[in-house]
């Protein structure tokens, strides 16, 4: 009564906090939010803080049933909508039993069901449910979730990066991010490519650091996710970031790596091209082409080199040079 109460006052235009309107307005029409508002308003105060807002619906989801709790915590793990078949698959118990217990979290405002499937009513349902939820329970259910996966395409890797990120498998999550950005870049959608490059290369650095893999091996691995963030970025029209990775990555590259270095160089070469300084970008191409050379294995980035630089011999008019390159 007193949460209708106070929708109702603000339907009416009668004067309410600051606090209360923006929580109210943050509350989405779930009665469960505005319920706990209400409280807050009656114990003498609104918090001020998104967090402690988090931490206060926490407290009162700590007051459900644990059966009621776990299926919450489930959903909150899984994010988005579920299959009711995807909840039974984790759970002891019936379909009728997990039908009664959406049911029951449904009439407290905390799932909707309106689309056929069940997802926590409000982000701040979920968010609540995850802040409070044990390290280890919580890595559990992501791993269930992602052993549920049967197969990794297209349509499902953005749910399978969501749990290997939560599993703490930090090289798997960075194999599927890199996975996931080129599903994304192939489907033009340029902000979430980047977004998992940027994730990827941030897990890669965490295993260099940590020496998981060989130092080698690893230093190569996190320079690519580097190199294909900074192309993303390029073709973005976002210079000034990709120059800045590209600076990034090459601090990671020993004398040991010249191929590593050189394909950098040829990186930053594209860079200073497109700000029409030809010159410098020839001098940093024919540097890479020098540090290629050092590496018997680098066939590929030696001939893609001394093409770049046949196509700046025909930008300069140089056409026999240019012509001598081509066929080399």
């Amino acid at each position: 009564d007193d949460a209708e109460a106070l929708g109702t006052q603000k339907q009416q235009g009668h004067d309410l906090s600051p606090e209360a309107l923006a929580l109210l307005d943050m509350a989405g029409g779930n009665p469960f939010f505005v319920d706990q508002l209400v409280r807050l308003e009656q114990e003498g105060g609104l918090p001020g803080r998104l967090k402690r807002r988090i931490e206060l619906l926490d407290a009162r989801l700590d007051r459900l049933p644990i059966h009621l709790r776990q299926l919450l915590q489930r959903l909150a793990v899984h994010g988005g909508r579920v299959p009711i078949d995807r909840l039974t698959a984790a759970f002891e118990y019936s379909l009728e039993e997990l039908d009664a217990q959406v049911v029951a979290l449904e009439d407290m405002g905390l799932v909707d069901t309106s689309t056929g499937w069940v997802s926590p009513s409000h982000a701040l349902v979920e968010d609540a449910v995850l802040a409070g939820m044990p390290a280890e329970i919580r890595r559990e259910a992501h791993e269930r979730y992602l052993a549920g996966i049967a197969q990794i395409t297209p349509q499902s890797i953005g749910e399978a990066i969501r749990h290997a990120l939560g599993t703490d498998d930090d090289q798997y999550a960075a194999d599927l991010l890199e996975v996931g950005a080129s599903v994304a870049w192939s489907g033009l959608d340029a902000d979430r490519a980047v977004q998992w490059l940027q994730l990827a290369l941030q897990k890669s650095r965490l295993l260099w650091g940590r020496g998981d893999l060989g130092m080698e091996a690893h230093t190569r691995i996190t320079v690519e996710l580097g190199r294909r963030l900074a192309e993303v970025l390029r073709q973005r029209g976002d210079t000034s970031t990709s120059e800045a990775v590209l600076r990034e990555v090459q601090s990671f590259v020993s004398l040991e790596q010249p191929s590593l270095a050189a394909a950098i160089a040829m990186d930053q070469s594209r860079h200073v091209l497109t700000k029409g300084n030809i010159a410098t970008a020839e001098e940093q191409l024919e540097q890479a082409l020098r540090l290629s050379m050092q590496d018997e294995e680098a066939t590929w980035l030696h001939c893609e080199l001394i093409y770049r630089l046949g196509e700046i011999a025909s930008r300069r008019g140089q056409y026999d040079r240019a012509l001598s390159l081509f066929s080399e």
